[in-house]
């Protein structure tokens, strides 16, 4: 499971990516 690949599929970008990450991070737990 890498975040970070999915991240930058979706996001396309770090900046946007860290916010989204988070995100998903603090969703999914």
């Amino acid at each position: 499971m890498n975040i970070w690949s999915e991240c930058l599929e979706f996001a396309g970008g770090l900046g946007i990516c860290t916010m989204e990450t988070m995100i998903k991070m603090l969703g999914k737990g």
